[in-house]
């Protein structure tokens, strides 16, 4: 089964073994099996094996088979750019973002494309303006007694002892399942704070039709996921978007004391998941503190600086999609 396949392919390479994805599909490609799915897989692996020419050689043919192939779109011009030809890269994602505008994976990539030209729409679309830091407190104004408790329920759900191995956090954990479904006091308290507060945010968002982000704002909205990280000592989360948002956000529960030393801890935008060296650019950094909620478009680029501590790091994290 192709499908099969190319997932076995994908978790094989995300446990660090790309050209034993590469050789498994090897053959089933040879025999015209797939489709630009596994030509697709066959890229990533390739990629991951460092192999760079051959992966993009994989993507063409991925794209000869689906020349709409998102996946393949978005991926080969990921690699182009990471290989510092964005000129190259742009005309791939200006034709995804001509099929779905609002791919959040193609605008972030847009966006780092048009800083590295010098195209002054880079500063447009990726606005730090759009970045809001807000302090939500329960209606006894305890924030500290609040998020104490809510930490200590967030902590009975934390029952991983690593990581999961598709998501970006390192060395810590994330709660399963949809976190604001969940019948338990402290979550639906902090979960009508943060509606309140989203809310907030949303109302104060300036109208622009052709702006990518501002154009999607709505009279209503909803949640499309929600969960909670918990991380430990060196743990911290790599770059990264949120591929199924519209405004995606983070709210502090419980820090480490090792978030007032240097920027320890601290979460970070701009800089992104490619290694990119020299081009790299940090557009703002945010000092965390119980109660602070930081909201901002899902395709920014966004990470947190490891810290050392023994104390823990608890995060509640969601997506949110515009509802009309």
């Amino acid at each position: 089964d192709p499908g099969l396949l190319a997932g076995l392919a994908n978790r094989l390479t995300l446990v660090g073994e790309p050209q034993a994805a590469a050789d498994l599909l090897a053959p089933a490609i040879a025999r015209g099996i797939g489709g630009a799915d596994l030509r697709y897989r066959q890229g990533q692996a390739l990629w991951s094996a460092r192999q760079p020419d051959t992966a993009l050689a994989a993507y063409e043919a991925a794209l000869k088979a689906d020349a709409a192939h998102a996946a393949s779109l978005r991926e080969s011009a990921r690699a182009l750019l990471v290989l510092d030809r964005p000129a190259d890269a742009l005309p791939r994602i200006e034709r995804r973002l001509a099929a779905d505008p609002a791919d959040q994976q193609a605008l972030a990539l847009q966006g780092i494309m048009w800083r590295l030209i010098g195209d002054p729409r880079a500063q447009w679309l990726t606005d730090p303006g759009l970045i809001a830091a807000t302090r939500l407190a329960p209606g006894n104004g305890d924030v500290a007694g609040f998020n104490r408790e809510l930490d200590r329920a967030l902590g009975a759900l934390h029952i991983g002892r690593q990581h999961p191995l598709e998501q970006t956090l390192r060395g810590g954990t994330q709660t399963a399942d949809d976190l604001f479904s969940r019948d338990m006091p402290e979550i639906m308290a902090v979960r009508a704070m943060i509606e309140a507060g989203v809310g907030r945010y949303i109302d104060a968002l300036p109208v622009d039709p052709v702006h990518p982000f501002l154009c999607r704002k709505a009279s209503g909205f909803a949640f499309s996921g929600s969960w909670s990280v918990r991380l430990h000592s060196n743990g911290h989360h790599k770059n990264h978007i949120h591929p199924e948002g519209w405004i995606s956000a983070v709210y502090y529960v419980a820090l480490p004391d090792a978030v007032g030393d240097g920027q320890q801890g601290w979460l970070r935008f701009g800089e992104t998941g490619l290694n990119l060296g020299e081009r790299e650019q940090v557009a703002r950094t945010v000092r965390p503190e119980p109660g602070l909620l930081v909201l901002f478009p899902s395709y920014y680029y966004h990470g947190t600086i490891p810290f050392t501590d023994d104390g823990h790091r608890t995060t509640i994290a969601f997506d949110i999609v515009p509802v009309n």
